[in-house]
């Protein structure tokens, strides 16, 4: 229990932190997605003891999110090491280049195929859903009580972003079992996605990594981030008099 206050007092001790960095720069506030990481791993924790402790009941899913947060900030607390930081550095650097374009491009056209297949397979047959229910009758005929839980991934747009990006990893196994000679446009559709996505953009996304992590200097990110810590624990963390102090702060040096 006192560990709950004590999580609560200290997650709203940060947060005011992290609010003071908006109000200073709220643009680059914004543009910082590891920002969003401080956030999460503050407020998470936050939200879930305030609700462990008006229902009495553990919430198991706010506690695996913020377990995840927690360690991924913990992980950041290292990134001010050289041994250590450098690699940091080029991770976020070459994030901030990359993977953000990149990662939006690869979403909407997942979106895309997902969309396109959520509509042929599962808005306008319902024979598949037919099908995935019969196979799931007799996948459980041997229970008591035979499930008619339909395992049709494309009935819900959610569920068929998910079953393509499945896809993407290689796993085909929540296609529906349809044969591809009487289905043209499924066929069309999963070879056009294979060659496209997988193939192409994939092989094309490491080359653009390579690309860049040859043309980032490690050494330079890392005083850059170094710097901007420093700054940050200068500038939001310290008290006034702190900051004037001479032997902290030299004039000259």
């Amino acid at each position: 229990m006192h560990l709950l206050y004590a999580t609560i007092i200290l997650g709203i001790l940060h947060f005011t932190f992290e609010l003071r960095q908006c109000i200073h720069s709220p643009k680059h506030w914004i543009r910082d997605v590891w920002n969003y990481l401080d956030v999460g791993a503050i407020l998470y924790p936050v939200i879930t003891s305030v609700i462990w402790l008006q229902t009495s009941t553990l919430p198991i899913s706010g506690v695996t999110i913020s377990i995840l947060l927690l360690e991924l900030k913990f992980l950041l607390l290292f990134r001010n090491i050289e041994i250590i930081g450098v690699y940091y550095s080029l991770i976020f650097e070459v994030a901030n280049k990359a993977v953000s374009t990149f990662a939006i491009t690869l979403g909407v056209i997942i979106f895309s195929f997902a969309h396109s297949l959520y509509i042929m397979i599962g808005k306008t047959n319902k024979v598949s859903n037919d099908l995935y229910n019969s196979m799931n009758i007799v996948s459980n005929s041997t229970s008591e009580k035979p499930s008619t839980i339909n395992s049709n991934m494309f009935t819900s747009l959610t569920t068929a972003v998910f079953a393509v990006y499945m896809m993407l990893t290689g796993d085909s196994t929540y296609l529906p079992t349809w044969s591809l000679i009487e289905n043209p446009t499924l066929a069309f559709l999963i070879i056009f996605f294979s060659f496209f996505t997988i193939i192409y953009l994939m092989n094309l996304f490491i080359g653009l990594l390579s690309n860049f992590i040859d043309e980032t200097n490690t050494k330079e990110m890392f005083l850059l981030q170094r710097a901007k810590i420093l700054a940050e624990i200068e500038l939001f963390y310290m008290l006034p008099y702190q900051r004037r102090k001479n032997n902290w702060f030299p004039e000259l040096m």
